[in-house]
């Protein structure tokens, strides 16, 4: 596990694309594997946990 990881919870909220459903309005909805956190499918890893989201 890495100990850099740039999923902390402060990232987490001050994450500054709040307001992505706008621009992926046409993006899957999947949920997050670890935490079932909502999630896109073009993201590559969950905003909320920083788990590795996986792909179909």
């Amino acid at each position: 596990m890495s100990t850099s990881s740039p999923f902390t919870q402060d990232a987490y909220n001050t994450a500054p694309n709040v307001d992505i459903s706008v621009s992926y309005a046409f993006e899957e909805e999947i949920y997050c594997w670890r935490c079932g956190f909502k999630c896109k499918s073009s993201w590559n890893y969950c905003p909320k946990c920083g788990a590795e989201l996986c792909k179909r």
